[in-house]
């Protein structure tokens, strides 16, 4: 469900024209500058919102920040995106923390309906400001990450694995920074987390037999790819949070090697494309995007390329395995 063009936010279009689509289409500009650009896009719309929903519902109680997760934390936003959000409140007690959690959920809630107004769907699983799980204060959300690394649940894993993406979007940037280097310098991973996170994966191992479907879900291809990349960059402490930036981390940091690295940034490149291309079409048919391919009328140079993907990310599934102590992954 998407809304006719809204006069006050018109930037919500600037990707949907059949003018753009073609464009991109015709000069196939570098995907990854393009996932950047629209998450830019995004995050100044998301700063505009949070203004004008702050300005009606009055004086922040206390100091907070306005997080992306999910894709949005990457800056890997497509041409299909839905919201991925949280706040992060400064640490207070008593009466204060009340006030602060009942404006900030209200606000979130705010936020959350106004974006999905302006085109980002809201979160199916309810991983929003709005949501009072995720608009809690510092010391909730550093708990919150120390009980899914030191007692992983390896039912909701992977829905919790998009908050590791975190980034600061509005507010006070100290909170967010004070969360990361928690994550990253002081928080003790254990072995069991990353054998389970890397055991969730199981199910999403791609094989070279969906592109004889009728059709292929490009996103569920590329989901194990940004999802054990994640996992590495944290078991080795890499603070970037785009895919490509953790990717140059860990070979800059000798954990994986120039070849291994070139495959994967490829693979990443390669789909991310085939992915947005799907998306054009979808506009300059005047359907919604989609992350669907009809493998009937995909051109071969594109399977032959989700072909070459699927080797990489399986190569990525191998070494998650033995290294994660994941037996068949």
């Amino acid at each position: 469900r998407r809304p006719p063009k809204s006069t006050l936010f018109p930037s919500t279009t600037l990707f949907r024209s059949k003018e753009n689509a073609v464009v991109m289409t015709q000069f196939r500009v570098d995907p990854l500058t393009v996932t950047s650009y629209i998450s830019s896009v995004s995050d100044l719309l998301c700063e505009k919102v949070l203004d004008i929903c702050i300005s009606e519902s009055g004086v922040p109680p206390c100091r907070f920040a306005f997080i992306q997760t999910g894709s949005a934390g990457r800056k890997e936003q497509t041409l299909l995106t839905d919201q991925d959000n949280g706040i992060i409140l400064e640490d207070c007690e008593g009466e204060l923390l009340r006030q602060a959690e009942g404006y900030f959920i209200q606000l979130g809630s705010k936020v959350n309906e106004m974006l999905n107004t302006i085109g980002f769907n809201l979160c199916r699983g309810g991983n929003m400001a709005g949501n009072p799980l995720w608009c809690k204060p510092l010391s909730v959300w550093k708990r919150y990450f120390s009980e899914w690394i030191r007692i992983p649940e390896p039912a909701n894993l992977l829905e919790i694995s998009i908050f590791f993406d975190f980034r600061h979007c509005y507010g006070d940037p100290v909170l967010t920074d004070n969360l990361r280097e928690y994550i990253t310098n002081d928080l003790i991973t254990s072995d069991i987390f990353f054998h389970h996170m890397a055991a969730a994966w199981k199910e999403f191992n791609p094989s070279d037999d969906i592109l004889r479907k009728d059709s292929v879900d490009i996103k569920r291809i590329m989901m194990p790819l940004t999802g054990l990349v994640r996992l590495y960059s944290l078991k080795h402490g890499i603070r970037a949070n785009s895919t490509v930036g953790r990717l140059t981390g860990l070979y800059e940091s000798n954990c994986i090697d120039l070849v291994f690295m070139r495959d994967l940034l490829s693979a990443l490149k390669d789909i991310m494309q085939i992915r947005l291309i799907v998306q054009v079409n979808n506009i300059t048919m005047g359907k919604e995007p989609e992350n669907i391919l009809i493998c009937s009328s995909a051109v071969p140079d594109d399977l032959y390329r989700i072909s070459r993907v699927i080797k990489a990310i399986n190569n990525l599934m191998l070494k998650a395995g033995s290294e994660f102590y994941v037996t068949a992954i």
